[in-house]
């Protein structure tokens, strides 16, 4: 891995993104030297700072540096991170000092093309001013990603919300076909307002797939024909178990799979 301090200076000692988890990060799918859906990765990054408080970085800068950068690898698909600190500060402080903001760059692996998941034994809270920003407090996922390979070889957790209705998965976003209808958790679940759950929503309805957000009680997602976790990084995968049970990988989900490949290059045809 290599990183890159963009903004800031000095030693993290004091930086209260390290000693409280204050800051906001995106997760990048860098092909060629360039962002996927950059404006939406831009939008959600500014959107995390206001809600935290946080002065968000020039996003020119960061993809600039991420043009540049990517040209010191062989590979032309990469996994980027670009992090925005809160400085440094007392526990009250409205805007910290020496705030940065980091990036870095690894080469992009595919990850597993069909998911093993089960239901988390814990809940999202939804009312919590943390929920929707993606923020580098970041220890309950790295619990749940932990608990899901202890459990066996199980990829993700899905998160249920205070209400009992689906949330998002640990790492992902999540959708599933019901009674013929393509579903995905409203953003009033708690859930993030991932970016590739924006461009499934989209391509679902250029595609003419009936499709909608809405509250989805975790025993009604236990009687989907199809589930699939997204993200920017993984693109579409289908879920091929759930709670130790067989689920079948749908049509719906083969499309949508098919379209993101596409867009990245993995798939030509």
């Amino acid at each position: 891995m290599s990183s890159w301090l963009l903004e800031g200076s000095g030693d993290w000692l004091d930086d209260r993104a390290l000693s409280h988890g204050m800051g906001v990060f995106e997760t990048l799918l860098v092909v060629e030297g360039s962002i996927v859906d950059a404006p939406s990765h831009r939008q959600r990054m500014e959107d995390g700072c206001e809600r935290m408080g946080l002065r968000c970085p020039d996003w020119r800068v960061v993809a600039e540096a991420i043009q540049q950068h990517s040209a010191e690898f062989e590979d032309g698909m990469l996994r980027g991170r670009v992090m925005r600190s809160a400085g440094e500060g007392g526990l009250a402080s409205d805007h910290g000092e020496n705030e940065k903001t980091v990036l870095t760059l690894v080469p992009w692996t595919e990850g597993p093309r069909r998911l093993k998941v089960a239901t988390a034994p814990w809940a999202r809270d939804e009312r919590s001013p943390l929920a929707g920003v993606k923020c580098t407090s970041y220890a309950e996922n790295l619990m749940a990603l932990r608990m899901a390979a202890g459990q066996g070889d199980l990829d993700e957790l899905l998160f249920a919300n205070s209400k009992g209705d689906w949330c998002e998965g640990t790492t992902s976003n999540g959708f599933a076909v019901i009674g013929g209808e393509l579903v995905t958790p409203s953003l009033d679940s708690g859930c993030l307002p991932g970016t590739m759950r924006s461009k499934v929503l989209r391509w679902a309805s250029e595609l003419g797939i009936p499709c909608r957000e809405r509250r989805i009680p975790m025993q009604e997602l236990g009687e989907a024909s199809e589930i699939f976790l997204t993200s920017a990084i993984r693109g579409v995968v289908p879920v091929v178990e759930f709670d130790q049970k067989p689920w079948p990988e749908g049509e719906v989900c083969r499309g949508l799979q098919g379209r993101w490949r596409r867009l990245v290059g993995l798939d030509r045809s």
